[in-house]
């Protein structure tokens, strides 16, 4: 119940907040800044659309503020044009350096499979920002599907020292897992299984909204996304394990990380 006033909360404070930039913006139209909060706002809301038709008014009234580009190449992202994206955050690189704009390139040419080009971005994002764990996950990411696993156990190693209390810290050392598996350190894969499985069932700890790596807006008060998530994040771990102790000959133990995958995601045809 408390997930749910919570969440109910978290959208009567953005229409609160929607409204008075509508006082603003009926006193003057030409006010740039209440039109890109009005997105905010609508954004926060899930009004994806709107928000985008509120930040292109922005941008016409105020070129120059970087946001409402990085903004808009959010949303072209959400929308799955990543090519658009690149674009909205070149422009906002034009206004000003940021790591967002860099860490939005990134972003965007990962979505396009061009993985040396993400991590150039991704670099670039954490040169400016060293704390960007968005972008050291993503270039992890982007470094196992360029088949460098080595590089990209590192990157998840460093991430799982700098930001252990991401909420994307389970998902670091699955994919560390997978990592080590592509190695065939099948022992390292395992013990990193074990720290995921131990932290996944760890109480969620109270915090702010957070984004996760991947760029998925959280209410960590909103207990059905929460669960959603870790059924997936579970559901991968139980199948890296499965194919480390396989990896290690141990058959019977690999059938029940299988099989425990197989119930986690039903649907899953490849475990």
């Amino acid at each position: 119940m408390g997930g749910l006033l919570d969440a109910k909360k978290h959208d009567e404070i953005n229409k609160e907040a929607e409204s008075i930039f509508d006082s603003i913006l009926e006193s003057t139209e030409f006010s740039g800044e209440a039109w890109l909060e009005k997105g905010n706002c609508n954004w926060n809301l899930g009004k994806k659309g709107l928000a985008e038709d509120y930040y292109l008014k922005a941008c016409k009234i105020i070129p120059k503020d970087p946001k409402v580009w990085i903004n808009l190449g959010d949303v072209a992202i959400s929308n799955d044009l990543a090519t658009e994206a690149l674009m909205f955050y070149e422009k906002s690189l034009l206004c000003d350096e940021s790591s967002d704009a860099y860490y939005g390139k990134g972003r965007a040419y990962r979505r396009l499979k061009q993985w040396s080009l993400a991590i150039e971005y991704y670099d670039k994002a954490l040169k400016l920002d060293e704390h960007t764990e968005q972008a050291l996950f993503g270039k992890a990411i982007c470094y196992g599907a360029s088949k460098k696993y080595r590089k990209s156990i590192d990157c998840y190693a460093t991430f799982i020292q700098k930001f252990g209390k991401s909420k994307d810290i389970v998902w670091a050392y699955a994919h560390k897992a997978w990592a080590e598996n592509r190695l065939e350190n099948y022992d390292k894969a395992l013990d990193s299984c074990h720290k995921a499985i131990e932290i996944a069932n760890m109480k969620t700890p109270a915090s702010d909204n957070t984004v996760d790596a991947r760029g998925k807006v959280f209410l960590p008060s909103d207990k059905k996304t929460i669960e959603k998530e870790k059924l997936e994040v579970m559901e991968f771990v139980f199948k890296v394990r499965g194919v480390a102790f396989q990896g290690l000959e141990q058959y019977d133990e690999a059938i029940k990380c299988f099989k425990k995958s197989l119930r986690l995601r039903p649907s899953q045809t490849d475990s």
